[in-house]
């Protein structure tokens, strides 16, 4: 049986008025902890926790170009330049890996993932698992940072250093996700 309720949405700076019956802010990547508090024991016990997961290589483009925008930086043009401020953004330890988005205390917690890379199969599969019907026309619209990298893919990003960053530092998602262990190209 499928109970329908409200939906838990992932918005940053949601209105005041629009706050959970509970008063609490949801937001983008929060932590799974935030949610079952969120949700309260029966409802979570009761709920399937499904979250997005991004390749941890594509994942890490958009906020290092993000960062570069908001710091009023030109944009890069030349793999050269792009492939040394990545590896130094990496070094700076000023990102996040999301890992508490999907565990708590250490325990993994989500029951069906659907990656961002492969939305359309991966969320078929959800759907059917929990016998939702779907209309592949109806597919979310997610954000794009593409304009931000100036032409250049996510395999000019990296170095052998920067994927040995991303690899140790996301071991979270390649332990759990089918993602390759090296940046797509």
């Amino acid at each position: 049986m499928i109970e329908q309720t409200d939906a838990v949405t992932a918005l940053r700076k949601l209105p005041a008025d629009q706050a959970s019956p509970r008063g609490r802010i949801r937001y983008t990547h929060m932590p799974a902890a935030g949610m079952r508090q969120h949700l309260g024991p029966k409802q979570r016990n009761d709920s399937t926790i499904i979250a997005t997961v991004r390749n941890p290589f594509a994942r890490m483009i958009p906020p290092f170009h993000l960062c570069r925008s908001r710091n009023g930086a030109a944009p890069l043009t030349d793999i050269a330049s792009t492939r040394a401020e990545f590896l130094e953004f990496l070094q700076s330890d000023s990102w996040g890996d999301d890992r508490e988005v999907v565990t708590i205390d250490g325990e993994h917690i989500v029951d069906a993932a659907i990656r961002l890379e492969h939305l359309p199969g991966d969320t078929a599969d959800v759907c059917d698992q929990l016998g939702l019907q779907r209309d592949p026309a109806d597919m979310p619209i997610t954000k794009s940072t593409k304009a931000l990298r100036s032409g250049l893919g996510i395999a000019d990003h990296p170095t052998p250093p920067a994927v040995s960053i991303v690899q140790d530092r996301m071991a979270w998602v390649l332990d759990h996700y089918d993602d390759p262990e090296t940046p797509l190209h």
